[in-house]
């Protein structure tokens, strides 16, 4: 049970960076979505890509993604590891910059806190795998609780919006977009988990963020948003829970930057040879490349990126079904 929540905690920790727990990608995929329907669908599919993503790390015997990519692709894997990669490259960015945003935000001066939670990060990807494992069991609860305290003292919400379909659609590209980012990370982690404990694992990251994502766009429904970058901030600093809500997107700023940050720094180290250089080359190049915005960043990646991971997912799940015929005729 304890290797199920391990895992349970990292892959929920890869999801809810400074993107989600800010709101920011609710608006950007689910703007005026109706919350029980979106959630539904995104707890549905969550479940399944978790799943496929650790029942294949398991088939392959995958160390991480470049692994999985070979299998599926073969000799065009060079393409997906170089999506990959830039995903998981942008996808740091933006959490440096999030800090970035969020602090100034909260106390009004100009002071490089983005940097700081950069270097802090560097330091535990320095370190390895199992150091990651025991800060998202550490923050990931906090963030959980904190992010249901902020939707149900400070939210707002109004009417929710008729059923409609195309959200379903975007639950897909969503949840394809946080499986390409957290497929480095859970494959390494979860490559060890049998049949059940990788149900187990699906099931319960599945809804501890539908749950989540079901909050927070109930708190969004009747609100204008209009020029807001963190809709999550702008609930909570009219509200009692300000600073509150401030630890919960620091908290998910680290789980997030690591995801990313890890699988780009074994594949870098896997090129250069030295971990340090790769680990220090690796987030240097991330803040420069943050300076450009924390809103900048995702509101330009995010479409783009998504639509390359249901290509990934689909490719995923075709292989999947192929090795289990294969299986069943031999």
């Amino acid at each position: 049970m304890k290797k199920v929540l391990t895992v349970s905690l990292v892959v929920i920790g890869c999801v809810v960076g400074a993107g989600f727990a800010s709101g920011r990608e609710m608006l950007v995929f689910f703007q005026n979505g109706n919350p029980l329907l979106v959630a539904a669908a995104f707890f549905v599919l969550f479940c399944g890509v978790t799943f496929l993503f650790l029942h294949m790390s398991k088939t392959v015997n995958a160390s991480g993604i470049t692994q999985i990519n070979k299998a599926v692709f073969g000799k065009f894997s060079f393409v997906f590891n170089a999506i990959f990669l830039l995903n998981y490259f942008l996808a740091a960015s933006a959490m440096i910059a999030g800090c970035q945003t969020l602090f100034q935000k909260a106390f009004g001066v100009n002071f490089p806190f983005g940097l700081i939670v950069a270097i802090l990060c560097a330091v535990a990807v320095y370190f390895g795998i199992d150091g990651i494992k025991k800060i998202n069991a550490v923050l990931v609860p906090i963030i959980i609780l904190c992010l249901i305290a902020v939707c149900l003292f400070d939210g707002g919400g109004g009417e929710w919006t008729e059923f409609d379909a195309s959200y379903v659609l975007q639950a897909v590209k969503y949840v394809a977009y946080n499986a390409m980012l957290m497929c480095g990370l859970v494959t390494v982690c979860g490559k060890d988990l049998n049949k059940k404990q990788s149900v187990a694992v699906s099931v319960i990251s599945a809804s501890v963020l539908a749950l989540l994502i079901f909050f927070m766009l109930s708190c969004f429904s009747g609100q204008n948003f209009a020029g807001v970058e963190m809709p999550m901030l702008f609930l909570a600093k009219r509200g009692s829970l300000f600073y509150v809500f401030c630890i919960v997107v620091a908290c998910g700023i680290i789980t997030s930057l690591l995801a990313a940050a890890f699988p780009l720094a074994e594949w870098a180290e896997s090129k250069l040879g030295d971990r340090q250089v790769s680990v220090a080359g690796l987030f240097i190049c991330a803040y420069i490349v943050s300076l450009f915005g924390f809103a900048g960043i995702l509101d330009f990646t995010l479409p783009i990126t998504s639509s390359a991971a249901v290509v990934f997912v689909l490719c995923l799940l075709f292989k999947a079904v192929k090795t289990k015929v294969r299986r069943d005729v031999s």
